[in-house]
């Protein structure tokens, strides 16, 4: 196959566009065919005025200005009102998806007579006149009806191709697609186009915009249940999860020991014995933190990591011999200064308290398991897990 032969892109082109359209020359179109069809034409455009108006009349109630109906309805829903003037978000989706409902309702009230009286009976009467009483003309009015759902789908189809080169990065894909003349052509024709508008190019920064004043607006418990937490390219509860190795190793290492605290002290002088810091993986996060393995696993297998690693399986041994355990993260004094740093709290049922401990800090042959100083190095902590979560 040349670098200007059809490819399967190539194929897969042609196929979304041909399909519908042999479809339509083998199905006649019928009066059913075409009130269906034109039924969903009239339920999307009912949808997208309804959403646009709910947009507009969302937009203005949650402005800065100060508007008539704005006023009117803080006078009116005191409740809303308040929210209005926090700018809460959700509340935001709350009205917008309120309206847009309503007036989807309303919408399809108002089209109904217009519908029902008028665009039905005469559909019907073209359907039953002389020109359209040809199976022939049928035929090849279907195949037309299908071509705008046909485009659609291609235009869908190329952009997704287009969407997954940008984001992923796969230059075989990409120089694959680049030998199909159709997507060449559906790129430059009307992709390109459509990406350069100011519209598209402002995308990605509504959603960041968008994603942001959501977060604000959740609460603490919502954004613990909604938000995804990444350190380093990964989320906490895969960092913490462990292998059988490393349930093994721990059992082995607490074998004879019935208080927890000890089982905790123990953990913690194993991991200093066993464990190096990684000085090249912290300068790799720097560049792409997703393309590197971190956690527990990781660092048991490598024997290995820098402080979030270390303090994962710190937690992932402490869970498997059911010491109650948390991951923190903060500030700790380094070689430049303050900065972010992970480490862990073991409870103390004794005097009921959370320990703390940081085995990365022990590496270096110093007390980091409830030290009296621990408070000088090491400060804004920040739980970001907790086993068993129904601890104190």
């Amino acid at each position: 196959m040349g670098p200007d032969g059809l490819n399967f892109l190539s194929v897969i082109f042609l196929l979304l566009f041909t399909a519908p359209v042999l479809t339509g020359l083998l199905l006649p179109l019928t009066e059913s065919r075409m009130l269906s069809s034109i039924s969903r034409l009239i339920h999307g455009a009912v949808f997208l005025a309804a959403a646009g108006l709910s947009a507009l009349f969302t937009a203005s109630l949650f402005s800065d200005r100060e508007t008539p109906l704005k006023s009117a309805v803080v006078a009116g829903i005191p409740v809303l009102g308040e929210a209005i003037e926090r700018q809460d978000f959700l509340a935001w989706i709350f009205v917008f998806v309120t309206v847009l409902l309503i007036g989807q309702s309303i919408l399809r009230l108002a089209a109904a007579p217009l519908v029902g009286f008028v665009l039905w009976p005469l559909v019907r009467r073209l359907m039953g006149s002389w020109f359209f009483s040809k199976n022939y003309v049928r035929r090849a009015m279907s195949a037309l009806w299908q071509v705008p759902r046909a485009l659609g789908m291609v235009l869908l189809t190329a952009l997704v191709c287009t969407s997954y080169i940008a984001l992923s990065g796969n230059e075989a894909f990409e120089v694959y697609a680049g030998r199909s003349p159709l997507f060449r052509v559906i790129e430059e024709k009307a992709i390109a186009p459509l990406v350069q508008t100011e519209t598209v190019q402002k995308i990605p920064e509504t959603i960041d915009d968008v994603a942001l004043r959501l977060a604000r607006s959740l609460s603490e418990e919502g954004r613990r249940r909604f938000i995804t937490v990444f350190i380093n390219g990964e989320t906490v509860g895969n960092a913490v999860r462990a292998s059988p190795a490393i349930n093994n190793t721990a059992i082995d290492i607490v074998r004879g020991s019935v208080d927890r605290l000890e089982r905790a002290r123990r953990i913690y002088n194993w991991i200093c014995a066993n464990i190096t810091y990684d000085d090249e993986k912290l300068v790799a996060l720097d560049e792409d933190p997703f393309q590197l393995n971190s956690g527990a696993v990781a660092a048991f297998s490598e024997r290995s990591g820098i402080c979030f690693d270390i303090a994962s399986l710190y937690a992932a041994m402490c869970r498997a011999v059911h010491v109650p355990v948390r991951l923190i993260t903060g500030e700790a004094v380094g070689a430049g200064g303050w900065v972010s740093h992970a480490w862990n709290e073991v409870y103390d049922a004794e005097n009921h308290r959370w320990v703390p401990v940081d085995a990365t800090f022990g590496l270096a042959g110093k007390n980091y398991f409830d030290s009296d100083t621990f408070h000088l190095d090491h400060r804004n902590p920040e739980i970001q897990g907790q086993w068993p979560e129904d601890m104190p």
